[in-house]
């Protein structure tokens, strides 16, 4: 069983409601994209300027930035649980890892080039690894099949660990991630482009074998 996480990439305040509004009756979390426009060329709303709500929903921080030491900020949204930032953003992966508060769930993020063997130095810091199975920084784009053995030499690095997928994941796919024993399974595009968004969760969630989905 996989769990779907629902993710926010928005250029505005507006944008983040408009798209929290439409995915917050059927997620206990979210994802929320924050990009500066130099890690990845896309540029988001930043992590302070995400609004509060008042949905009882969990954020994890995914880090598209080329600094993620300078944006520890972040608690100041009471939301947040979990933040994910670059490997090949920083080259002190370590450091960064070691300055995360004791209550956050810690998380490293894989570009679908960097092979998983980088994490091994690390591998104990880490709480969460985020296999990227798209190029990040732009929606809408297709799963790359690769990720499927990632996620399989991740799970045998470290038994336990939280795996996460991100990208091109739809109804046809999520049941190959979901029995290589991916944690979560994060969304953007297929729930945002949607005729019937009701219908596109559902059938996500249960190909994922997140029985939550049989209640939408």
């Amino acid at each position: 069983m996989a769990l779907l996480v629902p993710a926010i990439l928005a250029k505005t305040a507006k944008e983040f409601n408009e798209k929290l509004e439409m995915v917050a009756p059927y997620c206990h979390k979210i994802q929320v994209d924050i990009m500066d426009g130099i890690f990845v060329k896309e540029k988001t709303i930043s992590v302070n300027e995400i609004p509060k709500f008042t949905y009882p929903l969990k954020i994890e921080l995914h880090l598209m930035i080329k600094d993620p030491l300078s944006i520890f900020q972040y608690e100041k949204h009471p939301a947040v649980s979990a933040v994910i930032f670059h490997y090949e953003s920083t080259d002190k992966p370590a450091e960064i890892l070691q300055a995360m508060p004791k209550r956050i769930i810690k998380g490293v993020a894989l570009n679908p080039e960097t092979p998983t063997k980088v994490l091994q130095p690390i591998i104990s810091q880490i709480d969460m690894v985020l296999l990227m199975s798209v190029k990040p920084g732009k929606d809408g784009q297709q799963f790359m099949p690769n990720t499927l053995v990632k996620i399989s030499e991740v799970k045998n690095m470290r038994p336990g660990i939280i795996v996460e997928v991100d990208g091109g994941i739809n109804s046809e796919n999520a049941a190959d991630i979901a029995n290589l024993g991916v944690d979560q399974a994060v969304v953007g595009s297929t729930l945002y482009g949607s005729n019937n968004l009701k219908r596109t969760i559902k059938n996500i969630m249960l190909e994922l074998g997140d029985i939550e989905g049989v209640a939408v």
